[in-house]
């Protein structure tokens, strides 16, 4: 038989998540599936994301699971300022932009210098805080634009995790451990090396 392990991946700023991605692997074709679920989807009279805060996050991940037709086996959330230190902790990110990401509603500061998000196409190196602003920028491109740049950055992290020529288990352990700590999740530290080495090359 076909065996699949189902797992909800969300973004959470302050008390609503702003991002729910479904993410399928399949152990037949070694596969991932992404799915982007959007936030603003109306269920039983509310935004889908007022859900976890509502109710929790086991909560949500039944819902979800009713909702696809899929069981979820686990979910892990992750808060914003959190995903800065997990990519600055793996030592950052390199993205290709097919095109130019301009949002002049977005706010940065760079080294004291106040400006706009403006990325050209092109390849990047991303840090934690340039990773996080090309997955929350929103206002000049539609939702659907904005999941794929976060799916895009999801797909980096893993490219990055499998390049590290782990050779030992400390280093994996080490990295899973701050992982875990900063966010919220029903893996358990062994479970999470244990999918680390089972999927990694997926």
């Amino acid at each position: 038989t076909d065996k699949t392990f189902n797992i909800l991946i969300a973004g959470k700023n302050g008390s609503l998540t702003d991002t729910l991605i479904f993410a399928h692997l399949d152990e037949s074709t070694k596969e991932v599936k992404m799915i982007s679920i959007p936030r603003d989807l109306f269920y039983n009279g509310r935004k889908i994301n007022a859900y976890s805060y509502m109710y929790g996050m086991p909560e949500l991940k039944k819902l979800i699971s009713k909702l696809t037709g899929y069981k979820l086996d686990k979910y892990i959330v992750i808060d914003m300022y959190a995903f800065i230190d997990v990519i600055d902790l793996i030592g950052g990110v390199d993205i290709h932009l097919d095109k130019a990401v301009v949002d002049p509603t977005y706010k940065t500061i760079d080294n004291g210098v106040v400006g706009t998000l403006h990325y050209e196409p092109g390849d990047y190196h991303l840090g934690g805080k340039e990773s996080l602003r090309l997955a929350r920028s929103r206002h000049t491109s539609s939702d659907f634009a904005r999941a794929e740049r976060q799916q895009m950055i999801i797909e980096a992290i893993q490219k990055k995790a499998q390049n590290f020529g782990f050779g030992d288990a400390d280093t994996v352990y080490q990295i899973a451990k701050a992982v875990l700590g900063k966010t919220e999740t029903d893996i358990s530290l062994d479970e999470a090396i244990k999918y680390y080495f089972k999927y990694q090359n997926y």
